[in-house]
């Protein structure tokens, strides 16, 4: 069983969403709601984002996830309730459900940035209009209607254009029709159906016209939450097991339906998702300074996604030209030496035996710097140790592997200025390849978070 999927994975009493590595069955969490839930998550085309809603704030709004850095963006502000995020082929739009304007539900547009909200269905003020999807070339809207307020048996499936007009309607059952998934290979539509009113709920497919109903699961327990894999080959989707919902995958008939690596906690919301290889682009505003102290230091602003741990080597008069990084033609002239900094022998604050630092460029919210860190090695835990210009109410430390999948994420705060550590616990580690990992540094001041984490710093960990 190959690839990797998103869904939401009930944890501690609340939904967070978890990345599962099918071959592996590795699972990476990706949010920390606390006590909310994120629900329902999708990924953007270029699989940079996964738009999800979540209670995060009080109500049910629209988020965004960046799943490089995993910042956390709200996308939606109101006091009535948003659910069912989906983007469009291009990704630029996202249709989701809100229920604002009639206390029901309509159909809304925004674009990808959370602007220019737009009610679709504004003029079908009788019924609740919920999980909308575009079809494969992104001129059409599929979606659910219930058109008795309160019933679930009268779901049923309808096909707009992008704009809100021409609504029709696709399917006419005694059976509710819902959860509408397209595959965006051949335009045919999966979706969750009965074969009669007493029947689980199974797995349909209709073309994209509405025709060739058929049946592609029966019997096994309630099934929901259908998605096509990206070649169309697939599709994966939850099963009830009578106590709660399982992540299976099965061909595009339905047969072959194969339990996904189990997982303790409840899933929902299944998609496909194709990681982002790490990338790692330094650009410096400025040439590093070098002043030869105890402990010397050097400020170096880099952007993008993780780099490397370097050492600085206190050569004050020595100028070298800094290799580019792969693909790159540029270079770069600096005062220090920078060669990589193996975990085993970094030098703590006030060492007096080498003058060897961290370097990690500065990520600042006014008073906010966070000046250095690197980690510390003891038997466990190992310790990140980072100095900060100022007062900090919260830092987290996020530990990645060399393809860029999160194993761990820790917080520390309050802190006052100056330095301060992280323990991180050795079975954290464990899953480092090659004792490889990167970390990332993030920091919040005044209920405002570093608009960019530090970048990351290869770590050599065992």
């Amino acid at each position: 069983m190959s690839g990797q999927l998103l869904y939401s994975l009930l944890s501690g009493g609340h939904y967070a969403i978890a990345g599962l590595d099918l071959s592996s069955g590795t699972l990476t969490s990706l949010s920390v709601p606390g006590t909310a839930d994120d629900m329902n998550p999708q990924v953007s085309p270029d699989q940079r984002y996964a738009v999800f809603y979540s209670n995060r704030d009080g109500d049910q709004e629209i988020w965004r996830l960046d799943l490089v850095d995993l910042s956390v963006t709200q996308l939606t502000f109101n006091t009535a309730s948003d659910y069912d995020p989906s983007y469009s082929p291009d990704g630029s739009k996202i249709v989701f459900k809100s229920n604002r304007d009639d206390g029901y539900g309509d159909i809304f547009i925004m674009n990808a940035d959370g602007s220019g909200q737009v009610n679709l269905t504004a003029g079908r003020s009788t019924s609740e209009d919920w999980d909308p999807v575009f079809s494969p070339d992104g001129s059409k809207i599929y979606f659910v209607s219930r058109l008795t307020i309160g019933d679930p048996s009268s779901d049923e499936i309808f096909v707009m254009n992008a704009d809100g007009s021409n609504v029709q309607r696709l399917t006419n059952n005694a059976v509710p029709d819902w959860y509408p998934a397209v595959d965006s290979v051949t335009g045919r539509m999966a979706f969750v159906s009965k074969s009669a009113p007493a029947s689980d709920d199974d797995l349909f497919v209709i073309n994209a016209d509405g025709s060739g109903r058929t049946q592609l699961t029966t019997g096994n327990g309630d099934e929901g939450d259908p998605a096509w894999s990206p070649d169309g080959g697939r599709l994966v989707f939850v099963r009830w097991n009578g106590s709660a919902y399982e992540t299976y995958i099965a061909n595009a008939d339905g047969s072959a339906a194969t339990l996904a690596p189990p997982q303790s906690g409840q899933q929902l919301g299944p998609c496909w998702w194709t990681p982002l290889p790490a990338t790692f682009t330094p650009t410096p505003s400025a040439s590093p300074s070098f002043s030869p102290t105890t402990t010397p230091s050097a400020t170096l602003t880099l952007t993008d996604t993780p780099g490397i741990v370097a050492s600085l080597t206190a050569t004050p008069t020595q100028t070298v030209a800094l290799p580019p990084p792969p693909s790159s033609t540029k270079t770069r002239t600096a005062s220090p030496t920078l060669t990589p900094l193996p975990i085993a022998s970094p030098t703590p604050p006030g060492a007096t035996a080498t003058l060897t630092s961290t370097l990690v460029p500065a990520v600042a919210i006014g008073p906010l710097e966070i000046l250095e860190a690197w980690p510390v090695p003891n038997p466990d835990p190992v310790e990140l140790r980072f100095k900060l210009a100022g007062p900090t109410e919260r830092v987290t430390l996020r530990l990645w592997t060399p393809n860029f999948v999160c194993v761990g994420r820790l917080e520390g705060g309050p802190y006052a200025a100056g330095w301060q550590s992280l323990a991180i616990p050795a079975t954290t580690l464990a899953s480092a390849p090659l004792g490889l990992l990167y970390y990332t540094v993030a920091a919040e001041l005044g209920g405002r978070k570093s608009p960019r984490r530090a970048p990351g710093r290869f770590v050599r960990l065992r």
